[in-house]
């Protein structure tokens, strides 16, 4: 059966359908949940479905009958939620071979949508020694060994994991400001992702 069907690409659950799927969720259990912190988890997570439905089951667990979850309390539970992947995280740093592949990882998280790793103020910023080791922490990083960062426009990378960012984040003491804006990161992202053409078969 080799190469005898097509893949189909599935696109992310819209923001209206999952924030209708949630509501209805709450209710059913007679707990409520506020539209803004819905559409907080979602661009949060960038629609992803794994990471936003592991938060809102810490959220829903919370959240007694009658009682209703805010942005305060999606708040909680995401640190919570990065708290107990600590040891798991750290042993992800532990398995990189060296300084300049740590440094390369810390600076995708820290810039969230990276760009432009080899200019003079990025390799700076995040101590990173020169052009040829940050393409070959990029190459390990991307590899199907690690499966750490992902390319989503040329020169451009994000972490595979946006909970390993926030984790980082949270490290460097900088998560309140990397969650600040995350449609703004959301819709970034997506056009960046749209900005690369289709492989069109002979």
């Amino acid at each position: 059966f080799y190469n005898s069907a097509r893949p189909v690409n599935l696109d992310i659950i819209g923001l209206e359908a999952y924030t209708e799927f949630v509501i209805k969720t709450f209710a059913d259990y007679s707990k409520h949940i506020d539209s803004e912190a819905i559409e907080f988890v979602y661009y949060l997570f960038s629609g992803n479905t794994y990471l936003m439905q592991e938060l809102m089951k810490s959220v829903f667990a919370a959240v007694e009958p009658d009682g209703i979850a805010d942005k305060d309390s999606v708040m909680k539970s995401l640190v919570s939620m990065i708290e107990k992947k600590d040891q798991d995280y750290r042993n992800i740093l532990n398995r990189l071979n060296s300084k300049k592949e740590r440094n390369t990882l810390y600076c995708i998280a820290g810039e969230g949508i990276a760009k432009g790793l080899t200019s003079t103020r990025i390799m700076k910023k995040y101590d990173l020694d020169n052009a040829s080791s940050v393409q070959n922490a990029l190459d390990n990083l991307c590899d199907d060994k690690l499966n750490l960062a992902v390319k989503i426009a040329k020169g451009t990378y994000i972490l595979q994991d946006r909970l390993f960012e926030f984790w980082i984040a949270s490290r460097g003491g900088y998560l309140e400001r990397k969650i600040q804006n995350p449609k703004e990161r959301f819709e970034k992202e997506r056009e960046l992702m749209r900005s690369i053409p289709d492989i069109i078969a002979p």
